[in-house]
């Protein structure tokens, strides 16, 4: 994990770490966009992960990128690329596009974001997150508490429910189209279905928060909120039409019929995926055709210039 070597050989899956209770979601995503926006052509990069930490079962305030070698189909070392806690700030989006490219195409030229020359960069001190953490009680002394607690009074905070260790795991297939520009690319929906997947687990965090101050039921599996602990994006180079959605490998929730004339939307989505988790991986009645219309290529162009997507 300490080395910054590439990993060698076959594909390479790169992993995005977030503290959940601080409430960094959207910079991963964001983050995890722009890797496979600058990449999509690069066959050698196989997946982005998004996995949210947190407390209780660990500490608050990381942020990691890291990457691993996925050929002989299993997953090899993985290489920590970046770490927030021993660099001391978050990385710039160029930072880990020039890391990724290492590994993925050292050959690659990434245009602007090919600057090597040192830019100033926002100090923890100078994030937005940290400073409302400081206003209330930041997720490091939460965990501090809890161990304290854990310490003086073992017999109130014995053990953390089962369902914190379930990992529930989704993957995301997607077409990338032709180009990043063209408008059957399916990463925008994606990230977009990342983005509702991963926000269940706030739902969890203040659960467990409330617990802790008594506020809510004694912490038992069946008043815990189920959530999605990681969410892969896989993007299909080969076919077109592809939007599939599986959790925990095997179970397929979601797959968008060639015919349709639109894809469901995240909500619902969630929904599936949350009912599919409480049924042993069973999504339940398939959803109804009520969902978000595709864009046409007038509108996609529109939409493009309007968030500024080159």
């Amino acid at each position: 994990m300490a080395s910054s070597s590439p990993p060698d050989g076959g594909g390479v899956d790169v992993t995005i770490e977030y503290c959940s209770g601080c409430r960094w979601m959207l910079r991963a995503t964001w983050l995890a966009s722009e890797l496979l926006t600058t990449f999509a052509n690069e066959s050698k990069l196989a997946s982005v992960t998004l996995v949210s930490q947190g407390p209780p079962l660990c500490d608050g305030g990381f942020f990691g990128v890291s990457a691993s070698s996925s050929s002989g189909g299993g997953s090899g070392e993985r290489v920590m690329l970046w770490d927030r806690k021993v660099k001391g700030r978050f990385p710039e989006a160029k930072e880990v596009k020039q890391l990724v490219r290492d590994c993925v195409n050292p050959d690659k030229d990434l245009g602007h974001s090919e600057n090597k020359e040192e830019s100033p960069v926002a100090k923890d001190e100078d994030c937005v997150e940290c400073k409302e953490a400081e206003q209330g009680q930041t997720v490091a002394q939460q965990a501090s508490d809890m161990e304290k607690q854990v310490a003086e009074e073992p017999e109130q905070s014995a053990s953390i429910p089962s369902i914190f260790y379930e990992q529930n795991r989704v993957s995301i297939e997607y077409s990338t189209g032709s180009s990043v520009e063209s408008p059957n690319n399916g990463l925008y929906t994606a990230t977009y279905y990342a983005n509702e997947l991963l926000s269940v687990m706030y739902a969890r965090n203040a659960w467990w928060k409330q617990s802790q101050q008594g506020e809510g039921s004694s912490a038992g599996t069946e008043d815990a909120p189920v959530a999605v602990d990681s969410v892969t994006l896989i993007p299909n180079r080969l076919e077109s039409g592809v939007l599939k959605v599986t959790l925990n490998t095997d179970s397929v929730v979601y797959e968008q019929s060639e015919d349709a004339d639109s894809i469901v939307d995240g909500g619902r989505l969630r929904d599936i995926v949350t009912r599919a988790i409480r049924n042993g991986g069973e999504p339940g009645p398939a959803p109804d055709a009520v969902g978000m219309e595709l864009m046409d290529d007038d509108e996609a162009e529109e939409a493009r210039k309007y968030f500024g997507v080159l």
